[in-house]
């Protein structure tokens, strides 16, 4: 048997250690795939539409 759980955090740390896979929403999925995905500064510039990384996920 095979379980999914879907959650939403704001905390992209614990995601980053807890997901096997990840979804970046901002109306609308911008992009998914697993968790190295949060620590990618492109993604976040694309996710919440800034003009550059501030930081990265540890």
């Amino acid at each position: 048997m095979s379980r999914r759980v879907r959650r939403a955090t704001h905390d992209l740390a614990a995601a980053a250690r807890t997901c096997h896979r990840v979804a970046l929403i901002n109306r609308t999925v911008v992009a998914e795939g697993g968790p190295e995905l949060l620590a990618d500064p492109a993604q976040m510039v694309r996710a919440f539409g800034l003009d550059r990384a501030i930081g990265a996920v540890a």
